[in-house]
């Protein structure tokens, strides 16, 4: 589940020992939601980070056999007999936003709180191509052009909240 993190206005998490009235363990959360209030609010939150600011895991030092560049073959007509990959996954853009406003419908009787995200990972697939050939019933692989994964979430959340009456 993506939750839209601009309509909540505080987060806790319990991770340890839960009380007696929980019927299993594990990580609970609570999320108190936004509510508009008597004035008018709003917050934009914002990320973005571009490949530049991304690193690929050849010829780093891991546990283990790290990918080299020299294991990277290449090799055009995906011989899978070789073991080798053409490519490695590569971070092209991860990027966060969630503006959000709030306020009175009828004064200290009801109000509103309204929020939008567009969150999103842009990676390159392993051993993933655009194809180079026009035709719909042949593949080639251009292997200058990686295949992207373009995940992205867009999401609304709204919330009206009314008091009946003040006591």
């Amino acid at each position: 589940v993506y939750w839209t993190e601009g309509s909540f206005q505080e987060f806790s998490y319990v991770t340890g020992a839960d009380s007696a009235d929980m019927g299993q363990g594990g990580m609970r959360v609570n999320m108190v939601p936004r509510d508009g209030g008597n004035s008018f609010h709003g917050v934009a939150i914002g990320n973005y980070s571009p490949s530049a600011w991304a690193s690929s895991n050849c010829d780093s030092p891991a546990i283990g056999q790290p990918c080299t560049r020299a294991n990277l073959t290449g090799d055009t007509t995906f011989n899978k007999t070789s073991n080798f990959l053409s490519n490695v996954s590569q971070l092209t853009k991860n990027y966060d936003f969630s503006p959000g406003v709030g306020g009175p419908i009828a004064r200290d009787k009801a109000w509103f709180y309204g929020t939008f995200r567009y969150l999103g990972v842009n990676k390159t697939v392993v051993d993933s191509f655009y194809d180079s050939d026009p035709s719909p019933f042949r593949y080639v692989a251009d292997t200058t052009r990686p295949g992207v994964d373009d995940g992205h979430i867009r999401s609304f959340a709204g919330r009206v909240s009314a008091q009946i009456t003040s006591k």
